[in-house]
């Protein structure tokens, strides 16, 4: 310990003799080198303004003669050889001064002629010309220099002094040499007196230091020497308390940590529960796909769930339930659940979102309550019950209308019979009539039942079954428009063939049943006395007939749900009859058949709805 203290010593002492002969040298070579960029820089920029100023005398007499382009050549010789034979007598490789001109040509220069261009793709000559006035070091031909420079701009010259950097620090170099060694030499004298001091001084710490080091290992027991009344002795009398101290301490902080790491243990084993339950809550969450919200008792957010943030992206923790929803709606009737008046709440109310859409929540709102059934609080979940609501209204409209579209039929059926069978004297044609329509009324039924049919087939997954066979689909559109022309007294109907015949394999009575279908919707939509046109045609492999009315047309938005079932472009009470059902079996008809169904419609311009099945390969 005591050669270590030692040896510490001697380096701490060491290191400050090479911080301060370094700090020194630092200082000296800096304030030195200051020194003389300051001198030398004030007394080449003399020389140089010298010379600006031979050069500033010989450009005002030129200009006196008023003829200063015919004499502007004498005069600037003139200047160069003034230069030359007063500041270039005195000159050496380390110290000169030279001229060139806006080009980087030299006009002066002790080693270089005039017209000299080696100077121009200089860097150093580069950065002249581009400034005033100005000096910095440079490197030229492996020799590290400086100068000093300044425009003379009647004349576009730049006149400059240059130094070698040995020449221009030779008084440096000088103090390195001579001045710096004595300063150290001084320093290592005085720092073997200061370590000789300081070895005398501390040799009783190291006496003190080694019965400490016992103590420190352990020994408790260990006797410390004590001698006389100085500080080391105070010092000695203080370790000896610190021994008896240090050893009740020991015994202290022995019992205290035994308890300690019983409490840490118990400690880690709730902080290992608080974590599984909070991966729980955490997974919890993650997994539930309808929006969760977790309030306070000022019902301010403080927890929400990802689909939560997805359905109200405005929702904020820290946010009033009414603000993060966009609605006070819920917030208002939870009210009661936090003035403990009711210890569920379950409602459903419409959000309106951002976008414009109005939305139907279900909310089932619960209380949160601490161990001690202190209420902190409610947690919410909503579920999106739009669409059911939405298939809730459709299923009551379309009992509605299956209602009306049954009992229109019947109610003509059984007048009819009435008629029938109360009036023995009725002309045998009156009954034949009220025979025929009875019988177009049950054949309404009949297509009403089949498309009911249809379309719970359809809706369980089973495919139609389709009785496959060669046939011309020109003559069915014929037939079915012969059929409609002659059946039907409010529209005409004409036919464009362009191409004949039209062989595909398909089922006939399917396609039979889709041709019905557009052209009674091309009737009941189409103003009396209209014109409705059939057109067939071949197109890109595929038999195309296309259905033209003179109707009202849909809308855009209209045409995105003109295809799903129960749907009906006018709802209203005196809308043409139909369940909404024609146009979503003809489009799983022609689907089947491997085909398409298009629609093109404007408002105000009428409809042409179309569909196009493969041409038979034989």
């Amino acid at each position: 310990m005591m050669n270590s203290l030692r040896s510490k010593m001697i380096i701490l002492v060491g290191c400050g003799l090479l911080l301060a002969i370094i700090s020194i040298s630092w200082l000296a070579q800096n304030g030195m080198r200051e020194i003389i960029d300051r001198s030398q820089k004030a007394v080449y920029e003399n020389r140089l303004n010298h010379l600006l100023a031979t050069l500033r005398q010989l450009d005002d007499e030129l200009r006196r003669t008023l003829q200063v382009e015919a004499y502007r050549d004498q005069f600037q010789d003139e200047a160069l050889r003034v230069i030359r034979s007063r500041d270039l007598v005195d000159t050496s490789e380390d110290v000169y001064p030279f001229i060139i001109d806006r080009q980087g040509v030299v006009l002066l220069h002790p080693n270089l002629s005039r017209g000299d261009t080696s100077l121009a793709t200089l860097p150093f000559v580069d950065r002249m010309l581009q400034e005033s006035r100005g000096s910095f070091s440079y490197r030229y031909q492996s020799d590290d220099k400086w100068l000093v420079f300044a425009r003379f701009p009647a004349w576009d010259w730049v006149v400059v002094y240059s130094l070698r950097q040995s020449f221009k620090y030779a008084e440096l170099t000088h103090f390195h040499e001579n001045l710096l060694p004595r300063v150290i030499g001084i320093l290592l004298v005085i720092t073997a007196i200061l370590i000789y001091g300081l070895q005398r001084f501390i040799q009783p710490i190291f006496s003190l230091t080694k019965s400490a080091g016992l103590i420190a290992t352990g020994d408790l027991n260990a006797h410390i020497e004590i001698k006389g009344d100085d500080e080391v002795a105070r010092l000695a009398r203080g370790f000896e308390s610190m021994r008896s101290a240090v050893r009740q301490t020991i015994k202290t902080l022995e019992q205290q940590r035994h308890e300690l790491k019983i409490e840490v243990q118990e400690r880690q084993r709730a902080e290992n529960s608080a974590m599984v339950a909070e991966e729980r809550l955490r997974v919890i969450l993650r997994s539930t796909a309808n929006p969760l919200l977790v309030t306070d008792l000022n019902k301010v957010v403080v927890l929400l769930n990802h689909a939560a943030e997805k359905a109200f992206p405005q929702a904020r923790v820290g946010m009033y339930l009414g603000a993060a929803l966009n609605d006070t709606t819920l917030e208002e009737a939870m009210s009661t659940l936090v003035n403990g008046e009711q210890d569920q709440l379950q409602m459903e109310w419409s959000v309106k979102q951002k976008e414009g859409e109005s939305c139907v929540y279900h909310a089932h709102s619960a209380k949160i309550l601490d161990s001690s059934g202190q209420l902190l609080g409610a947690v919410t979940l909503l579920q999106d019950v739009t669409k059911a609501r939405e298939l809730d209204q459709l299923k009551s409209e379309f009992l509605s209308t299956t209602a009306h579209e049954l009992r229109t039929p019947l109610t003509v059926i059984q007048g009819f019979v009435e008629l029938l069978k109360g009036g023995a004297d009725t002309p045998i044609a009156e009954k034949e009539e009220f025979i025929e329509i009875i019988l177009q009324r049950c054949n309404d039924l009949e297509n009403l039942i089949d498309d009911l049919h249809d379309v719970s087939r359809i809706e369980s997954g089973q495919v139609l079954k389709l009785n496959v066979e060669n046939f011309d689909l020109v003559s069915l559109v014929e037939n079915a428009a012969d059929q409609y022309q002659s059946s039907s007294k409010k529209q005409s109907c004409q036919l464009f063939v362009e191409h004949r015949p039209l062989m595909v394999s398909a089922d006939r009575g399917k396609i039979q049943r889709v041709l019905d279908n557009l052209l009674s919707n091309a009737s009941k939509f189409s103003p009396p006395k209209s014109l409705i046109k059939v057109v067939c045609e071949e197109q890109n492999g595929m038999a195309w007939v296309r259905i033209k009315d003179q109707g009202s047309g849909i809308s855009p938005e209209k045409q995105t749900m003109i295809f799903d079932k129960f749907y009906r472009v006018d709802g209203s009470n005196t809308a043409p009859q139909g369940l909404g059902l024609g146009l979503y079996i003809v489009n799983n008809i022609i689907s089947q058949h491997g085909g398409f169904v298009e629609l093109e419609s404007h408002v105000g311009q009428g409809s042409t709805f179309g569909f196009g099945v493969p041409l038979s390969e034989c």
